[in-house]
C-alpha cells in the first residue's frame, strides 16, 4: 500500500491535535480553574473576615458605652445625694448631738432607703479625716485600701465625686468592692465640707453581669476589663474560661501578642492574638473614659472564622469537580476522535480503490480493518416485499467486535433477519437503513436500543446496491457519564445558590429524588448519639415521626449501649452506620452500602441466617 496516501495516519495526524497537545490543554485548563477558584475564594474570605471584624468592633463599642454609661449614672446619683440639703441638715444635727436617737434614726432611714432604692451594698458617713461617724450594718472597712484613701482625699480636697478602683476589702479577699465618694456639705455655708458620703457598690450585681452578656449566641466570646498595675496587666473580673481571676490574674507587660497587654497601652482597634489560655483569638480593645480601665472583647478565631473554612472546603470541592469534568470531556473527545479516524480511513480506502480495484487487495484491507476495529461492524442487505418496498434486512457478516458490543455471537447473527435476531415485531431503524442502502447517502445517529438495553452511536454507509454497513460502538458508559455530569453541574448550582445547610439539604434531596426516580429519599445526620432525619422528601409524616430516631431505649427511656459503650442503633441504617454487613450477600456492596429494589421481595427471598438484625418492618 502506498504509505504516502492521504488516508495514512501520519499524514492525517497533521490536521488533528496530538495526545501531548490534549494533555497540555488539560493541565493548562486545570491550572486556570485552580487559580480562579483560589482567587475568588481569597476575595470571599477577605470579605467575610472584614465583616466579622466590623461586627466585633460594633459589639466592643456597645459594651464600652454601656460600662461608661453605668459609671456616669452612679456618679450622677451620688452627686444628687451629696447636694441634698435635707441630708446636710440631718448630718449637721448629728455632728452637734451624736447621741441624739431621733437624729440617728433619721440618718439610718435615709441610708437604708438609699441602699434599697439605688442597689448599693452599704453606706457610710466619714469626717474629713476619713473616720466613719455613721455606717449601715455589714459595711466594709472604708479607706482601708490605699488607693481608696487617695480617692477620698481627692473628694475632700477638690469637693467632687470620685470612684475608687475595684479592690478587695481591707480585711481579706472574700468580696470585691467599688466605692463612690461624694463631698458632704455641713454647717451654715454650702461651701463647707463636713466629710463625705461613701457608697459601696457590689460589682457582682450590675457591672460584671453587664460584661458577661453577649448580643448573639457564642460558645467562646467574652468581655473583660484590665488595668495596668505596676509592670503587669491586672484582670478586673472573672473570665468565662477561667474562674476566680478577678484582681488575681496577672500577665507581664510588653507581650504584644496578648490583647490584654496591648489594651493597657491605650491601643484601640482590632487584632488577632493569643488570649490568657494560649488560644488564638480575634479581639477588639477600647478605653473606658474617666477610668484606668481598658476593655477587651474577644472571640476564638476557630469560631469567628468558621464560615471561612466552609467557603474554603466548598471551593476545593468545586475545583475538584470541575477538573474531573474537564478530564472526562477531553477523554471522550480523544475516544471519539480515534473512532472517527478509523471510520475515515476505512471510507477513504474504499473511495480510493473503488469496487473495481483488485478484489484481493480490497478484501485484505477491508478484512484487516473489519477484524481489528474496536467498533462493531455489520454488513446487511435490504429485503423487499412483493410490492418492492423495504420490509426487512438480513445480517450478512459481522466482525468480532460485534459480539463484544451486542452480546450476540457472529455464528448466531449471520444470515438472520433483523426481526428474528433481535426479537422485535418490526426491523429496528428500517427506514434509516433502507434509505442508505438504496440512495447510497451515509447517515449517522445515536440511539437507545431497548432489546439490548444499551446506547449506541451508529454510522451507516452503503458498500453496494441495496446493501448497507453499520459501524457502531456502545456509548452507554458515555451517556451515563453525561448524565452524571449534568447531575454534577446541577449539584454545583445548588451548592452555589444555597446559603445554609438546611436549604442545601432540601434542594439536594429533592434533586436526588427527581434524578434517581426514587419515591422517597431521606438524609440522616449525627446529633449527639443519635442519627435523626435531617431532611426527607416523599416519606409520610407519620413514618418520619415514628422512625426518626435510631437509638434503642429501655423501659426507663435510657439509651441501650453495646459492649463497647456505643448506643445500639435500629434498622438497616444502624447496620450500615456501624459497619455490620456481609459483602458476600448480593444486597451489600464491598464497602458496606445496602441496596434493594424492594424490601418485600428481599425479605421473602432470604433466610433467617442471611437476614441482618434490627431490620424495621416500617421500612418495608
Amino acid at each position: 500500500m502506498d504509505t504516502s496516501s492521504p488516508s495514512s495516519p501520519s499524514t492525517d495526524g497533521k490536521n488533528r491535535p496530538s495526545l501531548l497537545t490534549l494533555t497540555v490543554l488539560f493541565i493548562v485548563i486545570s491550572l486556570l480553574i485552580v487559580g480562579m477558584g483560589g482567587y475568588f475564594s481569597l476575595i470571599r474570605q477577605r470579605s467575610i473576615k472584614k465583616r466579622i471584624q466590623a461586627e466585633l468592633s460594633a459589639i466592643a463599642d456597645l459594651k464600652a458605652q454601656q460600662i461608661v454609661r453605668w459609671r456616669e449614672e452612679r456618679l450622677a446619683d451620688v452627686a444628687v445625694i451629696s447636694a441634698d440639703p435635707f441630708l446636710a441638715s440631718i448630718v449637721e444635727k448629728h455632728l452637734q448631738a451624736p447621741q441624739d436617737p431621733d437624729t440617728r434614726h433619721h440618718l439610718n432611714q435615709i441610708m437604708e432607703r438609699l441602699i434599697r432604692l439605688q442597689g448599693y451594698r452599704s453606706a457610710a458617713l466619714l469626717d474629713v479625716h476619713g473616720k466613719p461617724f455613721f455606717a449601715t450594718p455589714g459595711g466594709h472597712m472604708v479607706c482601708a485600701d490605699q488607693q481608696e484613701r487617695n480617692r477620698f482625699d481627692s473628694t475632700i480636697s477638690l469637693g467632687r465625686v470620685t470612684m475608687s478602683e475595684l479592690h478587695f476589702d481591707g480585711g481579706g479577699k472574700d468580696s470585691i468592692h467599688l466605692t463612690v465618694f461624694a463631698p458632704l456639705m455641713g454647717g451654715k455655708s454650702d461651701s463647707t465640707i463636713a466629710g463625705a458620703v461613701a457608697l459601696d457598690i457590689d460589682p457582682q450585681r450590675f457591672l460584671y453581669p453587664l460584661m458577661e452578656s453577649w448580643p448573639i449566641p457564642s460558645r467562646t466570646a467574652e468581655v473583660f476589663l484590665v488595668r495596668k498595675d505596676g509592670d503587669s496587666v491586672l484582670f478586673l473580673n472573672d473570665l468565662r474560661h477561667r474562674k476566680n481571676t478577678a484582681l488575681s490574674l496577672r500577665f507581664r507587660l510588653g507581650d504584644t501578642l496578648r490583647p490584654s497587654s496591648l489594651a493597657v497601652s491605650n491601643f484601640t482597634g482590632t487584632m488577632e492574638g493569643i488570649d490568657y489560655r494560649g488560644v488564638p483569638v480575634l479581639a477588639a480593645m477600647r478605653v473606658i473614659s474617666g477610668t484606668a480601665w481598658h476593655m477587651v472583647a474577644k472571640i476564638d478565631k476557630k469560631e469567628a472564622f468558621a464560615e471561612m473554612r466552609w467557603v474554603f472546603i466548598r471551593t476545593i470541592v468545586i475545583i475538584a469537580l470541575l477538573i474531573l469534568l474537564v478530564g472526562v470531556i477531553i477523554a471522550l473527545y480523544q475516544r471519539h476522535r480515534m473512532s472517527a479516524l478509523y471510520k475515515r480511513l476505512f471510507l477513504m480506502e474504499q473511495e480510493k480503490n473503488g469496487l473495481a480495484a483488485s478484489l484481493s487487495s480490497s478484501e485484505n484491507l477491508f478484512r484487516t480493518l473489519f477484524e481489528s476495529m474496536t467498533e462493531g461492524v455489520a454488513l446487511h442487505e435490504v429485503v423487499f416485499d412483493d410490492e418492492g418496498r423495504p420490509s426487512n434486512y438480513r445480517i450478512v457478516s459481522v466482525n468480532p467486535a460485534y459480539e463484544h458490543h451486542t452480546g450476540i455471537s457472529s455464528v448466531h447473527a449471520k444470515g438472520k433477519l433483523a426481526t428474528e435476531l433481535y426479537g422485535t415485531p418490526t426491523p429496528p431503524y428500517l427506514k434509516e437503513y433502507a434509505s442508505v442502502g438504496i440512495t447510497g447517502n451515509p447517515y449517522f445517529f445515536e440511539t437507545f436500543f431497548p432489546p439490548l438495553d444499551k446506547h449506541f452511536a451508529i454510522s451507516v454507509f452503503s458498500p453496494g446496491k441495496n446493501q448497507f454497513a453499520t459501524v457502531f460502538e456502545d456509548i452507554t458508559s458515555r451517556k451515563l457519564i453525561e448524565s452524571e455530569r449534568e447531575a454534577t453541574i446541577e449539584l454545583l448550582k445548588l451548592l452555589n445558590e444555597q446559603n445554609s445547610i438546611r436549604d442545601l439539604m432540601q434542594s439536594v434531596t429533592l434533586f436526588l429524588k427527581t434524578w434517581s426516580g426514587c419515591e422517597a429519599i431521606g438524609i440522616r445526620l449525627k446529633e449527639g448519639d443519635d442519627y435523626p432525619y435531617f431532611e426527607t422528601h416523599g416519606f409520610p409524616a407519620e413514618f418520619v415521626e415514628s422512625e426518626n430516631h435510631l437509638c434503642v431505649k429501655d423501659l426507663h427511656g435510657q439509651l441501650l449501649r453495646d459492649a463497647t459503650g456505643d448506643p445500639v442503633l435500629e434498622c438497616m441504617c444502624g447496620n450500615v452506620i456501624h459497619g455490620r454487613f456481609n459483602p458476600s450477600q448480593p444486597f451489600f456492596t464491598k464497602k458496606g452500602s445496602f441496596w434493594s429494589n424492594g424490601t418485600t421481595k428481599l425479605l421473602a427471598g432470604t433466610t433467617e441466617t442471611t437476614q441482618l438484625p434490627f431490620f424495621i418492618a416500617a421500612c418495608d
